[in-house]
């Protein structure tokens, strides 16, 4: 049986413990393979939510459906290749709603945000970023410096399922969306004003202490693994590194080098690593940001932060070595040849 989200095969011993708490094979592919349920070691179910960039997909489109008929919930593509259908808390005369659902990770600072979309009728599909959604004040990574903090494959997803539905254009707000950006880590990305529309899988991973202790149950022991933040530092990872498994930990990057066995890899974009590695060192500087820091070149600054990274690392493991990601992929530096740049 294959997670059609994160797409890797379920351990069987995991599925022996579903049934044993009683969910049959049948249930358990149902709702496995519709993407909305993620199998723990326990065999517990726990259900993801969908991000920012879906809830944005849903509400243009049933925005434009709203003109013509009436909508309570919508069909859209995911960039994992699922379809899902949303809930639209309210939709009519080309203006819908829906409220973003985190599903069960505790700790998302956009769940039950309410994402806006109006639509008029166009020659073609355009979609416009409004109030609420952050704005870039550097280019990093895929956002340009002055543009709306939407990412690529959001902004795919929603003019995907706009198209669906016609040519319109589509304007799209987060109600209260400045505000809400104040518990994410929008200001250490260089995005402020708002939150960031985004979604590599369309799909919100849940996140509580059962789901850590399944992640270290598959990663126990690993030989040579590579420990990383988030998604886009895992698909650079298998990138660089083919031949090494790769394991996800988000901020709990000690845990992972714990964990995993054999010479092991910390790997991960700046924003993120370094918060782990090096912010108290970001704390008493002029920088906000990790971001800016790196987009001014401050190498005196970023060479302390590199060290402090390894420290801290080796410290838990004395065989790791670090790799910080560019937001391109490429090495920015890594620690096994003692280079930046």
């Amino acid at each position: 049986m294959r997670d059609p989200v994160n797409g890797y095969e379920l351990p069987p011993k995991w599925v022996e413990a579903a049934g044993d708490r009683g969910t049959g094979p049948e249930e358990l592919d149902e709702r496995v393979s519709s993407g909305w349920f993620f199998l723990t070691s326990q065999g517990t179910l726990l259900r993801r939510g969908f991000t920012t960039g879906t809830a944005a997909a849903a509400a243009a489109k049933a925005a434009a459906l709203s003109l013509d008929d009436e909508v309570e919930s919508v069909e859209v593509p995911t960039p994992s290749g699922l379809r899902v259908e949303i809930n639209v808390e309210e939709a009519g005369d080309g203006r819908a709603a829906v409220v973003k659902d985190a599903g069960d990770h505790g700790d998302d600072a956009t769940d039950g945000a309410e994402l806006v979309a109006e639509a008029r009728p166009a020659d073609r599909v355009q979609v416009e970023a409004g109030e609420g959604i952050g704005v870039a004040t550097r280019t990093v990574g895929k956002l340009v410096e002055g543009e709306p903090a939407v990412n690529p494959a959001p902004s795919e997803q929603i003019e995907g399922s706009v198209s669906g539905a016609g040519s319109f254009e589509i304007s799209i707000s987060v109600t209260d969306g400045a505000s809400i950006a104040q518990e994410t880590k929008n200001s250490l990305l260089g995005v402020e004003g708002g939150i960031s529309v985004l979604g590599t899988t369309g799909f919100v991973e849940p996140w509580c202490e059962e789901l850590r202790l399944s992640l270290e149950s598959r990663a126990a022991g690993a030989e040579g693994a590579v420990v990383t933040t988030g998604r886009m530092g895992a698909m650079y990872s298998k990138m660089l590194l083919p031949d090494r498994p790769v394991y996800v930990f988000g901020k709990h990057v000690g845990r992972g080098l714990e964990t995993v066995d054999g010479s092991p890899v910390v790997a991960g974009l700046p924003g993120l690593l370094l918060k782990w590695g090096a912010q108290n060192m970001l704390d008493k500087s002029e920088r906000s940001s990790w971001a800016g820091a790196l987009e001014t070149g401050e190498r005196d600054l970023l060479e302390g932060a590199f060290r402090s990274t390894v420290e801290r690392a080796r410290a838990i493991r004395s065989d790791a070595e670090v790799i910080i990601l560019n937001w391109n992929g490429d090495a920015l530096y890594d620690s096994r040849e003692e280079t930046w740049g």
